[in-house]
């Protein structure tokens, strides 16, 4: 069996000498941090603390699909904004006939508040690792600064960061990038993100002729490009197997991979 590759610090910082590459940026939600499983966790609780009858399990995951799609429709009006996870509180509970001043709706907005004020988020395998390899790069996240500092600090990696960017929560990222990256002095072609939502991360910087990592999490790369092709959206298609001919562009499965895949990349 071939020994796997472990890409050493020093080869990382060597190599973005070699490519030019001023400024590395990493997304902080579900790239380092797993924040989706917070989101689960909390999604779970509130749809219990709404549900009255808890031995039915058909209503239970009706109800945890209904708020799950209500929070997709918030996001289309608030992006990223926590007020996102309170609005489903009170859709759900007009499904569930419940009035809006009944105190099982004011625990159910205290439940998904908590994931601004209380909850833990857990690092990713090898996020301390892949930082300190890329010496000390810039975050770029899509989350208000408390809550911003909060996570750094409690997951213990603000050593390991240069500069935090905590990009406008009511507005995509991806309509932001070129807007921060010239406010920040950054040209894309010298620049080099690792996220773990295309649309979002990666997809904005390719376009702009930087490089980018995506950390597919939930392997859906081959679904992205599959789209591209039955939507027939050829120009895009292009520019993406481009960047990959060009080794602009590199997608690992783990944020452990990315120091190797980088050392790919030209």
């Amino acid at each position: 069996m071939r020994a796997e590759r472990i890409a050493l610090p020093q080869e990382v910082r060597d190599h973005l000498r070699e490519l030019c590459v001023h400024e590395v940026g990493f997304d902080l939600d579900g790239t380092i941090l797993r924040t989706p499983e917070v989101y689960d966790a909390a999604i779970r609780e509130t749809v219990t603390i709404l549900v009255d009858d808890l031995e039915n399990q058909k209503l239970i995951v009706e109800s945890d699909v209904y708020f799950r799609m209500a929070i997709g429709k918030m996001r289309n009006v608030f992006e990223v904004n926590p007020l996102v996870m309170e609005y489903p509180v009170f859709a759900l509970a007009n499904k569930l006939g419940i009035p809006h001043d009944d105190e099982r709706v004011d625990k159910a907005v205290a439940r998904v508040q908590r994931i601004f004020s209380e909850d833990r988020f857990i690092l990713f395998e090898g996020a301390v690792s892949i930082l300190a390899a890329f010496d000390r790069p810039t975050l770029y996240t899509h989350a208000g600064e408390a809550w911003t500092e909060r996570k750094i600090t409690e997951a213990g990696i603000g050593v390991l960061l240069g500069e935090v960017v905590c990009m406008d929560v009511d507005r995509h990222k991806r309509d932001q990038w070129e807007g921060w990256l010239t406010q920040r002095g950054v040209d894309a072609s010298d620049f080099l993100m690792i996220g773990d939502n295309f649309q979002e991360d990666v997809w904005p910087i390719i376009t702009m002729g930087g490089r980018a990592v995506f950390v597919d999490h939930g392997e859906v790369f081959n679904e992205i490009v599959e789209k591209l092709k039955k939507q027939e959206r050829l120009g895009e298609l292009n520019i993406l197997l481009s960047a990959i001919e060009n080794r602009r562009f590199a997608r690992v499965r783990k944020l452990g991979k990315v120091a190797e895949a980088f050392l790919g990349m030209r």
